[in-house]
């Protein structure tokens, strides 16, 4: 089984809030909301790829430099398809040039409040959000 490797960025404004997007046209959780973020391509740095990823999903561009790492998260678990292995990297983006808007693979933007995620976010995101946001915890391991 092939071990995933994601970069999410957790971007938030002054006001504390951060930005999700609802995911569309993908063959994961379309229709849901999520952070900024996707696969870390080959021969790709963990934080370009969050930048990128979040350049494509919301036309933000963030220096990678810039980005600070918040968290790690690895996982083995039945997923929404099926078993999913992979660890996925969490990066804080509070500068960043440009205005959101909903592009590649996502449908809308909002801003929310991290501890009051909509009920059809991804369900680890809550939990994701508390872990590394709001506890400051650095690495936190899913195995079921």
């Amino acid at each position: 089984m092939a071990v995933d490797l994601i970069a999410w960025v957790i971007v938030q404004d002054g006001a504390g809030r951060i930005l999700l997007g609802r995911r569309a046209n993908t063959r994961f959780a379309s229709g849901w909301w999520n952070l900024p973020g996707g696969a870390v391509e080959a021969r790709e740095k963990v934080a370009d790829a969050a930048a990128r990823e979040l350049r494509e999903e919301t036309g933000l561009h963030v220096n990678p430099a810039d980005l600070r790492h918040v968290g790690v998260n690895r996982y083995d678990v039945e997923g929404l398809h099926g078993r999913a292995q992979g660890v996925n990297f969490f990066f804080l983006a509070r500068e960043w040039d440009g205005e959101p808007q909903p592009l590649e693979n996502t449908s809308e933007l909002g801003w929310f409040d991290p501890e009051n995620i909509p009920a059809d976010a991804l369900p680890w995101l809550p939990q994701a959000l508390k872990n590394h946001l709001l506890d400051a915890q650095f690495f936190v391991e899913q195995v079921d």
